[in-house]
């Protein structure tokens, strides 16, 4: 079936085609990648085109598609070999490694939030006990008991908290910050220049995607 120039933004409708063997989703509006994912429940999809859509220019794009539709044997008129496979596998495990470390600075900033509010909250504290005993003239003020910041780093265990649809929407949302930063700096235009070599275009766009990580 053809379902090119469409505008179609997501693509969960298509899970009820569950005998589908080739599928045409050519120059719609689809602009995030894990919408694809709703293609996953046609067994039976085979050939698979997507360029034209806002998610084509993505980068690791092909990798992720390949990795979330594993049944595909060709995508955008090109066959998927089993050395793209493995490519694919590498370039999304290293992907996701960025994302996870990006997910626990993600943690340890909400940590040293809550930390400020607590010493806040512990000076508020001292500060009315210790002007009460002052106003009292009590010569000797006890020992006040000190916020211990690195036990409650070490106690507060934000990252193990989180569930797996928290923790997917929160990768989703790092995934989309590095995106933007992207094509802030012109990745989706290497991506869509026909004037230069196919590998170095990729290349640059790679190293560009690599830069993005880095800023966010």
């Amino acid at each position: 079936p053809i379902f090119s120039n469409n505008n179609l933004r997501q693509l969960r409708g298509f899970k009820q085609f569950h005998k589908l063997r080739v599928l045409s989703l050519a120059n719609n509006c689809l602009d995030q990648l894990e919408s694809v994912c709703d293609l996953a429940a046609i067994r039976t999809l085979q050939v698979l085109t997507l360029e034209g859509n806002p998610i084509s220019y993505a980068p690791n794009y092909r990798p992720y598609v390949i990795l979330a539709l594993p049944q595909l044997k060709v995508l955008d008129n090109k066959e998927i070999t089993a050395e793209e496979r493995l490519s694919a596998d590498v370039a999304m495990k290293k992907e996701q490694s960025l994302l996870r470390i990006m997910f626990l600075n993600q943690c340890a900033i909400l940590k040293l939030e809550r930390v400020l509010q607590l010493i806040k909250l512990h000076r508020e504290l001292r500060g009315c006990v210790f002007g009460r005993i002052s106003a009292l003239n009590i010569s000797e003020i006890p020992n006040f008991l000190q916020f211990n910041v690195n036990r409650f780093m070490n106690q507060c265990d934000y990252e193990n908290r989180v569930d797996d649809v928290e923790r997917h929407r929160v990768y989703q949302r790092l995934r989309d910050e590095v995106y933007r930063a992207w094509r802030s700096r012109g990745g989706h235009l290497l991506e869509d220049n026909p004037k230069k070599e196919k590998a170095t275009t990729k290349g640059a766009s790679t190293e560009l995607w690599d830069v993005a990580f880095t800023e966010v």
